[in-house]
């Protein structure tokens, strides 16, 4: 009988939500809630399925991303990166989490600069904030994302539909 090898997976955008994530790997768990330090949350290059732009990470001396720490299956990581890879890269970093263990994990990055920035449908943020608020995130950061400018797109795609069920 094999083991099946299992990853640490940082989330921060839409994959928070345990609905969303959960249709990619459905044995993740949620191990913990945390940070990463150096980093800020940005939103980048047109999405289709998204209709606007989608959260990425951008190094930033002294900013946090707040997001959960998911452990899933090596082959599910795997597997979202074979369709995260079309525009996003593979990195690992380490998370501080609000109980003091320190975990690295990989995350996605969109594979764009600063000069892709744009803004989110207004349904891929409310995605996002529900996953945030589902993962117990500070408040303070909740209402970071709340405040989140956007496109004003309200076009609903079958992406968004998945993703609000």
């Amino acid at each position: 009988m094999s083991v099946e090898k299992k990853a640490l997976y940082f989330a921060y955008g839409s994959n928070m939500s345990s609905k969303w994530l959960l249709r990619s790997s459905p044995t993740a768990i949620a191990k913990a809630t945390g940070e990463v330090k150096d980093k800020k949350l940005v939103y980048v290059a047109h999405k289709e399925q998204w209709q606007g732009a989608t959260a990425s990470l951008f190094p930033q001396v002294g900013e946090t991303v707040s997001g959960t720490v998911w452990e899933l299956p090596e082959k599910d990581l795997i597997a979202l990166g074979a369709v995260e890879t079309e525009t996003y890269i593979k990195q690992h970093s380490t998370v501080h989490t609000k109980d003091g263990p320190m975990l690295c994990a990989y995350f996605f990055r969109r594979n764009t600069s600063e000069s892709d920035i744009g803004l989110p449908s207004p349904q891929y943020v409310q995605v996002i904030i529900e996953g945030a608020v589902e993962q117990a995130l500070p408040e303070a950061y909740i209402a970071k994302l709340r405040a989140t400018a956007n496109n004003g797109n309200k076009t609903i795609t079958d992406t968004m539909t998945a993703a609000m069920r």
